[in-house]
Protein backbone atom coordinates (compact mmCIF):
# COMPACT_ATOMS: atom_id res chain seq x y z
CA UNK A 1 0.00 0.00 0.00
CA UNK A 2 1.36 3.39 -0.94
CA UNK A 3 0.39 5.48 2.10
CA UNK A 4 1.63 8.72 0.55
CA UNK A 5 -0.60 8.18 -2.48
CA UNK A 6 -3.59 7.41 -0.27
CA UNK A 7 -3.18 10.56 1.82
CA UNK A 8 -2.61 12.64 -1.33
CA UNK A 9 -5.84 11.34 -2.88
CA UNK A 10 -7.81 12.32 0.21
CA UNK A 11 -6.10 15.70 0.39
CA UNK A 12 -6.90 16.64 -3.21
CA UNK A 13 -10.61 15.84 -3.10
CA UNK A 14 -11.62 18.97 -5.05
CA UNK A 15 -9.68 17.79 -8.09
CA UNK A 16 -11.11 14.28 -8.30
CA UNK A 17 -14.62 15.19 -7.20
CA UNK A 18 -15.05 17.39 -10.27
CA UNK A 19 -14.74 14.34 -12.49
CA UNK A 20 -17.05 12.12 -10.46
CA UNK A 21 -20.66 11.59 -11.39
CA UNK A 22 -23.53 10.26 -9.33
CA UNK A 23 -23.75 7.22 -11.59
CA UNK A 24 -20.27 6.06 -10.61
CA UNK A 25 -21.50 4.29 -7.47
CA UNK A 26 -19.88 6.72 -5.07
CA UNK A 27 -17.16 7.96 -7.38
CA UNK A 28 -13.60 8.13 -6.14
CA UNK A 29 -14.62 8.49 -2.51
CA UNK A 30 -16.72 5.33 -2.71
CA UNK A 31 -13.81 3.47 -4.30
CA UNK A 32 -11.48 4.71 -1.57
CA UNK A 33 -13.80 3.46 1.18
CA UNK A 34 -14.21 0.08 -0.54
CA UNK A 35 -10.41 -0.23 -0.77
CA UNK A 36 -10.05 0.64 2.93
CA UNK A 37 -12.68 -1.95 3.77
CA UNK A 38 -10.71 -4.61 1.90
CA UNK A 39 -7.38 -3.59 3.48
CA UNK A 40 -8.80 -3.55 7.01
CA UNK A 41 -11.14 -6.54 6.95
CA UNK A 42 -10.80 -8.98 9.85
CA UNK A 43 -9.48 -11.87 7.74
CA UNK A 44 -6.86 -9.84 5.82
CA UNK A 45 -3.38 -11.30 6.39
CA UNK A 46 -1.79 -7.85 6.72
CA UNK A 47 -4.61 -6.06 8.53
CA UNK A 48 -2.45 -4.85 11.43
CA UNK A 49 0.29 -3.65 9.09
CA UNK A 50 -2.25 -1.82 6.92
CA UNK A 51 -3.81 -0.19 9.99
CA UNK A 52 -0.37 0.90 11.22
CA UNK A 53 0.44 2.41 7.80
CA UNK A 54 -2.86 4.28 7.71
CA UNK A 55 -2.27 5.56 11.24
CA UNK A 56 1.25 6.63 10.29
CA UNK A 57 -0.01 8.93 7.54
CA UNK A 58 -2.92 10.07 9.75
CA UNK A 59 -5.49 8.98 7.22
CA UNK A 60 -8.39 9.16 9.67
CA UNK A 61 -7.50 12.77 10.46
CA UNK A 62 -7.25 13.53 6.74
CA UNK A 63 -10.66 11.93 6.12
CA UNK A 64 -12.25 13.92 8.94
CA UNK A 65 -10.71 17.13 7.62
CA UNK A 66 -11.94 16.21 4.15
CA UNK A 67 -15.49 15.79 5.48
CA UNK A 68 -15.33 19.10 7.34
CA UNK A 69 -13.95 21.07 4.39
CA UNK A 70 -16.30 19.41 1.90
CA UNK A 71 -19.33 20.12 4.07
CA UNK A 72 -18.25 23.74 4.57
CA UNK A 73 -17.65 24.06 0.82
CA UNK A 74 -21.09 22.59 0.05
CA UNK A 75 -22.75 24.88 2.59
CA UNK A 76 -21.01 27.92 1.10
CA UNK A 77 -22.19 26.97 -2.39
CA UNK A 78 -25.73 26.44 -1.10
CA UNK A 79 -25.77 29.81 0.68
CA UNK A 80 -24.38 31.61 -2.37
CA UNK A 81 -27.00 30.03 -4.63
CA UNK A 82 -29.78 30.83 -2.16
CA UNK A 83 -28.59 34.44 -1.87
CA UNK A 84 -28.49 34.87 -5.66
CA UNK A 85 -32.01 33.50 -6.01
CA UNK A 86 -33.25 35.88 -3.31
CA UNK A 87 -31.55 38.81 -5.03
CA UNK A 88 -33.21 37.92 -8.35
CA UNK A 89 -36.62 37.77 -6.69
CA UNK A 90 -36.11 41.14 -5.00
CA UNK A 91 -35.01 42.94 -8.16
Amino acid sequence: MNSFLLSTVVGSWRDWERGATAAEDGGVLGTLFRALHVLLRDDHAYREFNAAQLNRVRLVEALLLFCKVRETHSLTLFCTTFRRQAERRDS
